[in-house]
């Protein structure tokens, strides 16, 4: 509900789905590594900085987005951070129009950051209580 007033207020709703699929990981698997708060903050950070950064280079379209996840999820493995809801907002951050200069891609950024932690912390608290350990480990 928080995440929905926020994402209203500055119309990012296309960022619900993979923020709510990341909650939905953490609260119905919070032991799995993808559910793990490193997975879930670096993961969305790489998938918003590859949608963005492959936008820029080669315009806003389907192809440019599919290419997006994927490179991210590379990323992701690579940095043995690995979150695969954040491979949506790969795409979403990809099919964005990002107008003219870097600043609208620092506040998509910053969203996606203080989204990332505030799915961790509502985790914590909603396994708290549940009586489920989470997180597992934090880094």
């Amino acid at each position: 509900m928080t995440l929905a007033l926020i994402s209203n207020s500055i119309s990012d709703l296309l960022f619900l789905p993979p923020i709510g699929a990341a909650m939905a990981l953490i609260v119905g698997a919070p032991n799995l590594p993808l559910a793990q708060p490193r997975n879930v903050v670096v993961g969305h950070l790489i998938g918003c900085i590859t949608g963005i950064l492959l936008s820029r280079l080669f315009g806003v379209s389907i192809i440019t987005a599919a290419i997006a996840a994927g490179i991210a999820f590379a990323l992701m493995l690579i940095a043995r951070a690995a979150h695969s809801p954040a491979t949506a907002t790969a795409i979403v951050t990809a099919l964005m129009p990002h107008g003219p200069g870097i600043s609208n891609d620092f506040r998509l950024l910053g969203f996606v950051f203080a989204s990332s932690i505030m799915i961790v912390a509502l985790g914590i608290l909603a396994n708290r209580l549940r009586r489920l350990r989470y997180p597992t480990y934090w880094w």
